[in-house]
């Protein structure tokens, strides 16, 4: 299962909420990769792992696979976000079709390693977050209820219907 944990407003509990879910998963026995597609990077911090890097790396191929993912906990390997993420926005929204496949591209060689593949993405509605939106067939989205975290969610929602995203092989199923 390919899981996006998504919304476009900082401070909702994306990474929180992403790293539990992965090692309650990897704690129940599943093979989990996280990914972190957030610049910020902090999943690692979580995790309490300190990688060589992580997913922009592998996006550039400055690192082959088996060293930017970095196994976290016992069925639990993290492919770390970052610095590295930073200066790809440009160059992935520069390739053919805006760039939607680059997350896919990256993680096709090995996501039939796990069971899950959960992705924590920025805040932002940037190249690398719609990429990761293409890829995911699923989304947890986190939603307080406040003023504007409701107010994210509804122009989330507005953003993921005009990316075309909303149809049959996305399931928004996790609020």
């Amino acid at each position: 299962r390919r899981l996006a944990v998504s919304l476009n407003r900082a401070g909702m509990g994306k990474t929180s909420a992403a790293v539990n879910l992965a090692a309650g998963l990897a704690l129940a026995g599943a093979r989990v990769l996280l990914v972190d597609a957030d610049p910020q990077g902090q999943a690692a911090s979580y995790l309490g792992v300190e990688p060589k890097g992580g997913l922009g790396e592998l996006i550039t191929g400055a690192l082959p696979p088996e060293e930017a993912l970095v196994k976290a906990r016992d069925n639990l390997w993290l492919l770390a976000g970052g610095k590295g993420l930073a200066g790809l926005q440009d160059s992935i929204g520069d390739r053919a079709g805006g760039g939607r496949q680059v997350v896919a591209e990256a993680l096709a060689p090995r996501e039939q390693e796990f069971a899950y593949v959960l992705v924590d993405t920025s805040p932002d509605w940037d190249p690398l977050t719609i990429s990761v939106l293409s890829y995911v067939r699923e989304l947890l989205i986190p939603v307080s209820l406040e003023v504007m975290s409701v107010q994210g969610f509804g122009e989330f929602l507005q953003q993921l219907e005009a990316l075309g995203r909303s149809g049959k092989d996305l399931r928004l199923g996790y609020i």
